[in-house]
């Protein structure tokens, strides 16, 4: 009897050391499985970060060349593109049917044909946008025909450069000087004539870029007087 309830009793030891040795490697293994599954997890974190952090150094770096490319144009090439646009702005400054006059000598104004207070011209308006963006980037178009004293000056209908009916003197300017004052960027000293009698000194920070080889203003300010 005594002998029974001993193997009883060993059978149960065993039986209960078995469940220790079982959850014990049990808790084991989810151990290892969870270190395993945070080393992933930071390897994959490393991995995105330095995916990022080379993505934004190449933006950068792609950001700083283009900061810092500086256009080969010549003190003379700069100034006769600023002396171009400026005819432009002054022609312009006189009417709109005198600047279509200005850069096309055979145009003809229409007054009998208006479409509102726009007058028809003989010029045709991609023929009048090319010749613009001669000395004007293209952004530098847009904002110069959308300006009129309450609406734009000029106006594309069916092809054909209608332009506002408005007028005055119109003015000339005369480049003196350019100044470098940071990349692509400059100050021109001019001099703005009046019907031959008025001669007053104006600077004009602007910039330039390229387009189709060519030097051409890319932004321009109102002017200074000295």
């Amino acid at each position: 009897m005594k002998k029974n309830i001993v193997i009883i009793v060993l059978l149960i030891v065993i039986a209960i050391l078995s469940v220790l040795l079982y959850l014990n490697t049990k808790n084991t293994n989810v151990v290892e499985e969870n270190k395993i599954a945070e080393e992933n997890i930071v390897d994959n974190t490393l991995e995105v970060n330095n995916t990022v952090t080379h993505e934004e150094e190449t933006n950068t770096t792609k950001e700083e060349v283009e900061e810092v490319e500086e256009l080969d144009f010549s003190e003379e090439e700069i100034k006769e593109c600023l002396q171009n646009y400026l005819n432009i702005c002054g022609a312009r400054n006189g009417s709109p049917s005198g600047l279509a006059q200005y850069l096309f000598k055979d145009a003809e104004i229409y007054y009998d044909e208006m479409e509102g207070t726009y007058i028809k011209t003989s010029v045709s308006y991609n023929d009048f946008r090319e010749k613009m963006l001669t000395c004007m980037s293209e952004k530098e178009y847009t904002k110069f025909i959308n300006e009129g004293y309450d609406k734009p000056n000029f106006k594309n209908i069916n092809g054909i450069l209608y332009v506002n009916n408005t007028g005055a003197s119109g003015d000339y300017w005369e480049v003196d000087s350019i100044k470098k004052i940071d990349t692509n960027t400059y100050n021109g000293k001019t001099f703005w004539i009046f019907e031959e009698v008025t001669r007053e000194e104006v600077h004009f920070e602007f910039t330039i870029t390229e387009s189709n080889g060519k030097c051409v203003i890319d932004s321009c300010s109102d002017g200074e007087k000295e």
